[in-house]
């Protein structure tokens, strides 16, 4: 690989991960803020799924990395993991550090064993992301020839990261939707009127949204809401590259500019945010 292609990879990789990474950690700080009170179960829900989520987010980029990068070994794809991971809160670190080294220092030592257990939660998926990843870049099939110019599934790198920015505001709305569901149903399966009722006949059938009814409804809508927002990205891709695609502008327009605005801009006219 070109040296010039390798530091454009590097760079559309970190961007990726600048932008995705952190996405559900800013969002549960929103919740927080907002007032919501979580219970420790709910707490460490939201905690693990955090890690499920950026484990399966780092799978895909260290795959692209590795993928193009295939003169490299793993430990490299271990490394640059890593760095993808912790150059967000490596950066804070410092600029809390030149700015107040004191009270970073003070900050440091009242650390508890929740952030050692978050930690090693954190770096085992780094590892499982790395190797995975790894794995199934080199076993995928490579034409050099035709990844020679490093277009990332056929589209130039700039274009996507456009591509990225500009659907956005939809991955909040995911996110933010997903963290609002995830919280219900946290708060249905930790009530004790649910495991009160839980095995009864009328509760199974009943539509209440602190059962069963309420319960499979927050899984089903989770489910349903990420598997239409990676459809739209994916057919908003798809139309980029096939320029027989019917109505493709219409499509990419749509995908990319009109339902973003959409996400963006009903809040605004509504005086309020979507969920919090």
């Amino acid at each position: 690989m070109k040296k010039k292609n390798l530091i454009y990879l590097v760079l559309f990789c970190l961007f990726l991960g600048i932008n995705y990474l952190n996405v559900w950690q800013f969002t549960f700080n929103d919740l927080v803020s907002y007032g919501k009170e979580l219970s420790g179960f709910q707490l460490w829900s939201f905690y693990i799924f955090g890690c499920v989520l950026n484990t399966v987010i780092l799978y895909f980029i260290v795959y692209l990395f590795a993928y193009y990068s295939r003169q490299f070994k793993i430990f490299l794809s271990i490394i640059f993991s890593f760095l993808v991971v912790y150059i967000t809160p490596l950066t804070l670190i410092i600029v809390k550090l030149i700015s107040s080294y004191d009270s970073f220092v003070s900050g440091i030592s009242d650390l508890d064993s929740d952030f050692y257990i978050l930690l090693s939660l954190q770096t085992t998926g780094i590892l499982l992301a790395s190797y995975f990843g790894n794995l199934k870049a080199k076993n995928e099939y490579y034409d050099k020839e035709k990844n020679e110019n490093m277009h990332i599934f056929g589209i130039r790198k700039w274009v996507l990261a456009l591509l990225v920015i500009s659907f956005n505001p939809v991955v909040n709305f995911v996110i933010k939707l997903t963290m609002v569901r995830l919280y219900d149903f946290t708060l249905i399966i930790s009530s004790g009127k649910f495991w009160d009722h839980v095995f009864s006949f009328e509760n199974i059938f009943s539509e209440d949204s602190s059962g069963i009814y309420g319960l499979l409804t927050s899984l089903f809508s989770i489910v349903v809401v990420w598997i239409i927002g990676g459809y739209l990205f994916y057919g908003g891709l798809y139309a980029i590259k096939n320029k027989t695609f019917k109505y493709r502008i219409l499509t990419i327009i749509c995908i990319y500019v009109l339902i973003p605005a959409l996400f963006i801009f009903i809040p605004l006219l509504r005086n309020r945010t979507w969920f919090f």
